[in-house]
């Protein structure tokens, strides 16, 4: 954890304040989890409630080769902010053309992390509630692992998609989240 505090947040200085830096250590934690195939292993036990694997298995083991290192072919993207009620953030994730109308294994993390003001005395406690909605149609990926109920409890959401089909796409087209 030190290490992807001096590697991230110590390098933005001043540009995010000490609430977001909580928030986006728990995140860039978070996005370096995965089930990998202990969920594959346990699914046949459990079936066909795949909500207990979710239960079991969090969000999976942290691969410290995720944290901070990179590939020619991997992108980590992150940013943080303040909402209001009732508002929202969009984003439009340019996709490269190389991948357009080609068969190949696409893999897609998000990672949604924030902290919530409380109400101790109550049984909802929580006072905020965010989600994201992705436009999973435009890579051609599905969802793994957890299921969308699930992901979207607490103060985390994270989704792993995965998926090899060929989609087409035009130049300018983008991921939306």
């Amino acid at each position: 954890m030190s290490w992807l505090y001096d590697h991230v947040i110590r390098r933005a200085g001043n540009a995010i304040d000490d609430v977001a830096e909580a928030a986006l250590l728990k995140a860039l934690l978070i996005h370096a989890a995965s089930w990998d195939d202990a969920g594959d292993r346990l699914a046949p036990v459990l079936e066909p409630v795949k909500d207990h694997c979710a239960r079991l298995l969090g969000y999976g083991a942290v691969d410290e080769s995720r944290l901070g290192g990179g590939s020619p072919s991997r992108v980590v993207l992150f940013g943080t902010g303040i909402l209001e009620e009732d508002l929202g953030h969009a984003y439009a994730i340019p996709l490269p053309p190389s991948l357009s109308g080609e068969r190949l294994w696409r893999r897609v993390t998000v990672t949604l992390a924030w902290l919530s003001p409380i109400h101790a005395r109550h049984r909802s406690y929580r006072r905020a509630q965010l989600w994201v909605e992705i436009g999973k149609e435009a890579l051609g990926v599905e969802r793994l692992d957890a299921q969308w109920q699930a992901v979207r409890r607490g103060t985390v959401q994270h989704e792993v998609l995965e998926g090899e089909r060929a989609v087409v796409f035009a130049d300018g087209d983008a991921l939306n989240l």
